[in-house]
């Protein structure tokens, strides 16, 4: 699963994409731009993940038991987050 990280110290808000979205799709729209005095003074930093509903809950094609195992797997890397340094701009959680 890949992200984006935005700031260097403060309260991590954690951002899902839309339906079927991506991670960039925050930045793109200018949502990241428009928070950018609050994550430069260092009171929040954003994470930006990347979305799994079209390997998941919309992936009609699929046993619903491995559409939930999908779903599960985005979960264990969203926790992943907690761990997360200050290092980074861009990273892919495996």
């Amino acid at each position: 699963m890949e992200l984006l990280s935005f700031g260097h110290a403060g309260a991590k808000v954690l951002v899902f994409p839309t339906r079927e979205g991506r991670f960039f799709d925050y930045e793109n729209w200018g949502l990241v731009h428009a928070l950018h005095r609050p994550i430069e003074e260092g009171h929040i930093r954003l994470f930006c993940v990347d979305g799994v509903d079209s390997e998941s809950i919309y992936c009609r094609w699929r046993h619903p038991v491995a559409r939930v195992e999908r779903h599960v797997w985005q979960d264990s890397g969203v926790r992943r987050v907690k761990s997360i340094g200050n290092t980074f701009t861009r990273q892919e959680l495996k």
